[in-house]
C-alpha cells in the first residue's frame, strides 16, 4: 500500500477548527469536551495545536519509515495564520454563523481523520491517532445531538428503546 504525508497546513487547519468549536461552545450546556491527559483539563487551543503537530509528525515519520527514506523532510512552518482563520470559522460554526454547518464540519473532520489514519501505516502511530480521533469524534457527535430535545439524557447507561 502506498502512503503519503498529508500537508501539515491541513493538520493545523483541523486543529484550529476544533479549537474554535471548543471556544464557541464554551458557555453552552453542550460544549466540546476533549480531556487532555497531559495537562489534566479540557483541551485548549494550544493543546489542539500541539497534538495535531504530533499527528502530522507521526504521519511523516510513518511514511519515512515505510519507504526507508533517510531524509526526514519535516515541514517546520507553524501555519499560525491558517490555525487562527479556522479557529474563527470553528467559533462561527459552533454558533451557527459559518457558511458551513457544524454537522458538515464534523463530517469533514471525520473524513480528514480517516485519511490521516489511512496514510499512517505504522501501527503504533496509527493506533495513537485512532484513539485520539475517536475521542474527538465522540465529543463532536454529542454536539451534533443537541437538537430537538434533551432526550439523550435518557440513554445514559441504558440501551432499551
Amino acid at each position: 500500500m502506498s502512503s503519503f504525508v498529508i500537508n501539515k497546513q491541513d493538520y493545523m487547519r483541523a486543529a484550529g477548527l476544533l479549537a474554535g468549536i471548543a471556544e464557541g461552545t464554551e458557555r453552552s450546556p453542550y460544549h466540546l469536551w476533549v480531556y487532555d491527559y497531559q495537562t489534566n483539563r479540557n483541551m485548549t487551543a494550544e493543546d489542539y495545536k500541539r497534538e495535531f503537530e504530533k499527528l502530522y509528525q507521526m504521519n511523516a515519520l510513518s511514511v519515512q519509515e515505510q519507504y526507508h527514506d533517510q531524509d526526514s523532510s519535516m515541514d517546520l512552518e507553524t501555519y499560525d495564520a491558517d490555525f487562527r482563520m479556522y479557529q474563527k470559522r470553528g467559533r462561527l460554526a459552533a454558533m451557527g454563523l459559518d457558511k458551513i454547518s457544524l454537522k458538515e464540519w464534523i463530517n469533514n473532520l471525520n473524513r480528514f481523520f480517516g485519511s490521516a489514519l489511512y496514510q499512517t501505516e505504522k501501527y503504533e502511530y496509527m493506533f495513537q491517532m485512532e484513539f485520539f480521533f475517536g475521542r474527538i469524534i465522540r465529543a463532536l457527535l454529542d454536539l451534533a445531538d443537541t437538537g430537538e430535545s434533551d432526550d439523550r439524557m435518557n440513554f445514559y447507561g441504558s440501551f432499551d428503546r
